[in-house]
């Protein structure tokens, strides 16, 4: 950069580091030197996160390159689903994590989301099936909904939804927002601090002869507890565990 002191040029130097579902964030300067010559930077962010897709089932998904796991069963509605307003009023979606909507506008189709006419409420599309595939791609959160009504084209498309879950600490739970449709996909973003990682953490056992690494990572619990009865001495006790993590409450 330009000289700041005698022929000494200035000197930026930036850490990036992973931040999972996190493109907003601002890098923060953290040091300055003592003659101004010298600026030290970290930037977290989903874009420096290792390029890679995991898919996994059960409405959760682990990540073993960065030791990462996001469940979301938490953010089921436990009742009628979520209600989602479009951009222009016209439609209003109804919606589920991981499971059928069970709202009577959904005319008890078999629906992660279903799109009703805000102006003739009997016309109700199925705007993709449900599904517990959760897929985590370079930084997101995804779920997707496949095998909707068709749309009247020819030749006919089914319908889809594509939910993106964004970390976002100060949202709690957070709500789904309508980002729009295209290529016969219906679009939701969603900001919730449930996809926000705890930690990165590393839960590898190596052997101190062979230096062989056994990775332990899909042991953890994220949502409950491993459990262990026993009885001794004709008590019976239960003890709860868990691996690399805390327990949960």
């Amino acid at each position: 950069g330009d000289v700041c002191t005698g022929s000494q040029a200035i000197q930026t130097h930036i850490t990036m580091r992973c931040k999972p579902g996190d493109l907003e964030s601002a890098p923060v300067l953290t040091m300055v030197s003592a003659n101004g010559c010298f600026y030290e930077l970290e930037w977290e962010t989903a874009a420096a996160c290792v390029t890679s897709t995991k898919r996994g089932s059960n409405c959760s998904v682990f990540d073993d390159t960065l030791g990462i796991y996001f469940d979301l069963n938490k953010l089921k509605s436990n009742g009628t689903g979520y209600t989602v307003p479009s951009d222009k009023a016209e439609h209003t979606y109804y919606l589920d994590v991981c499971t059928k909507v069970t709202n009577d506008a959904c005319k008890d189709k078999n629906a992660g989301v279903c799109q009703v006419n805000n102006q003739q409420t009997d016309q109700v599309f199925n705007a993709g099936q449900p599904s517990q595939e959760i897929m985590y791609k370079d930084g997101f959160v995804n779920l997707t909904y496949l095998a909707g009504d068709t749309y009247h084209t020819d030749p006919p498309v089914a319908r889809s939804s594509a939910i993106m879950f964004i970390c976002d600490h100060s949202a709690g739970k957070g709500q789904p927002l309508f980002n729009g449709e295209n290529n016969h996909t219906y679009s939701f973003v969603w900001r919730t601090a449930n996809v926000c990682p705890q930690a990165l953490f590393e839960c590898i056992a190596t052997d101190p002869t062979t230096l062989k690494q056994i990775d332990l990572g899909r042991l953890v619990k994220s949502t409950d507890n491993w459990e262990v009865e026993a009885d001794a001495n004709g008590i019976k006790r239960k003890f709860y565990l868990n691996i690399c993590h805390s327990l949960n409450a």
